[in-house]
């Protein structure tokens, strides 16, 4: 279609008509084929097209060689709070602690959250508390 709008034979809009296609695209096909013929025949085009074949190829190589032992430590890599917490990084420069935590299959609120213990008098209050309760017997509900 395009090289019958070089050949310049028919009309635009004979050729519209017979292929079922607007006349502007006809028109700007023919503007962009008359301005980049060059690059048909121009080799140092193609070597850079194989290049940045090569260079995406091997980049999708590295991703999945860096995705496939990262998807399987993540499987293989359960630990406690504790270890977890220890491997956070506060100071990286360029992980956030968000992506720290993803990695490591841990919640952000796990991370900030502290621990907090009874003291000791708290202990002995609620132990003395829970001593005095009386709990009834099933065999006095039995009848």
């Amino acid at each position: 279609m395009c090289l019958e709008a070089l050949k310049d034979r028919s009309t635009i809009e004979a050729l519209a008509k017979k292929f079922d296609i607007h006349p502007n695209q006809i028109s700007t096909w023919k503007r962009e084929f008359i301005e980049r013929s060059e690059l048909l025949f121009d080799k140092s085009v193609k070597r850079v097209k194989d290049d940045q074949k090569k260079l995406i190829q091997n980049l999708y190589a590295r991703i999945r060689a860096l995705t496939v032992p990262n998807e399987f430590l993540k499987k293989g890599l359960i630990m406690s709070l504790a270890p977890c917490r220890s491997l956070i990084d506060l100071e990286h420069k360029k992980l956030i602690v968000r992506v720290q935590c993803k990695i490591l299959g841990l919640s952000r609120s796990s991370f900030y959250h502290t621990h907090c213990t009874e003291s000791e008098e708290n202990l002995t209050i609620l132990c003395c508390w829970i001593s005095n309760i009386s709990i009834p017997h099933f065999s006095e509900h039995a009848n």
